[in-house]
């Protein structure tokens, strides 16, 4: 059984962490769970508020499109690798006073047979509500911990990426914005440090004019977002056709083969 506590890849789910008052930890949990395993771990919330809360804890698929976390209505939850239905949490409720401390203990568990097979992606929900308001309207907040599961076995991420366009600002001809659409149609998720993504800009003649590393996030197998990078072209730079060269490399776990991708268009830039 490997365990991996992933770093914090999506902000987003930081900034409603604080916006509500409450810590979760770990944010994102990432593991191998075979079929037919379970894991039991648990999660630690703390109230960072000075005035006590009231916590509920709810079970959700949840997939990334655009790469930002969308937790899913369980009743319209048709997402095929949604974790929903595997993983319990206790209590489903908490009370925490200003500054304290509590875990939730929970249980994982793959089915033995999966379909589709692949990874499992599923969250824990934390609704917070004030314990005590003499308000008409009482606002909630929530806050989730991410769990991404990898059955091992016959599981791979793939990258398709869906052409390349670039497209001169009307307003300033010499930044120029590159825009590639980026699809996993694998069956497991895809971490953005398993990626290395260049472009390069190149002249006529196949001479490098200028090169640009991509920082790519985490993407969930059948989720697509499009990859936006600018490109200021050097003031000395005349207009004419030139080539836009993405070069993407996945390395994937031991025996499994790494995919390179390359795609290269040419495009005329008037300056």
């Amino acid at each position: 059984m490997r365990k991996i506590v992933a770093g914090l890849f999506w902000t987003t789910l930081l900034s409603v962490a604080l916006y509500a008052g409450v810590s979760v930890s770990p944010v994102i949990t990432e593991m191998v769970l075979p079929p037919g395993s379970s894991y039991e771990g648990r999660l630690a919330i703390t109230n960072t508020g000075d005035t006590p809360v009231i916590i509920e804890a709810q079970i959700k698929g949840f997939t990334a499109p655009g790469g930002t976390p969308l937790i899913l209505d369980p009743a319209k939850d048709n997402y095929p690798y949604s974790g929903k239905d595997l993983l319990q949490i206790t209590p489903t409720q908490a009370k925490l006073g200003p500054n304290e401390m509590t875990y939730f203990e929970y249980k994982v568990q793959m089915p033995e047979n999966l379909d589709p097979y692949g990874g499992r992606y599923v969250a824990v929900v934390f609704k917070i509500k004030p314990a005590v308001s003499e308000a008409q309207v009482v606002t909630v907040a929530q806050v989730a911990s991410l769990f991404l599961l990898n059955p091992g076995g016959d599981v791979s991420p793939h990258f398709s990426i869906k052409g390349i366009e670039a497209n001169q600002d009307p307003n300033d001809p010499r930044r120029v914005i590159i825009r590639s659409v980026i699809a996993n149609d694998g069956n497991l998720h895809i971490n953005a440090d398993q990626v290395c993504a260049m472009l390069h800009i190149l002249d006529g003649d196949g001479y490098i004019i200028d090169q640009i590393p991509l920082r790519t996030h985490t993407m969930l197998p059948g989720t697509e977002y499009t990859h936006t990078t600018y490109w200021l072209a050097p003031e000395d730079l005349p207009s004419g056709t030139y080539q836009i060269h993405l070069s993407v490399i996945l390395f994937g776990a031991i025996n499994k083969k790494t995919q390179h991708y390359f795609q290269q268009v040419p495009t005329e830039f008037k300056f």
